[in-house]
């Protein structure tokens, strides 16, 4: 049996918990832990991005 999920990557569900764990206030430290990142800075753009998208268009709404 399938899931039927349509262009799902694992690294689309990598970045969805990271992001997922920032929203939660998750320490940086630990999101890098539990994402396996060696490098700040893939961590601070998997876990980043996507937020600030979403906070632009609440804000459209206001």
């Amino acid at each position: 049996m399938r899931a039927n999920l349509t262009k799902c990557r694992v690294h689309d569900l990598r970045h969805t918990f990271g992001m997922r764990l920032r929203a939660e206030g998750i320490s940086f430290e630990s999101r890098q832990d539990l994402l396996g990142h060696k490098s700040l800075r893939i961590t601070d753009h998997c876990c980043k991005t996507e937020i600030e998208k979403l906070i632009g268009a609440v804000e459209k709404l206001c």
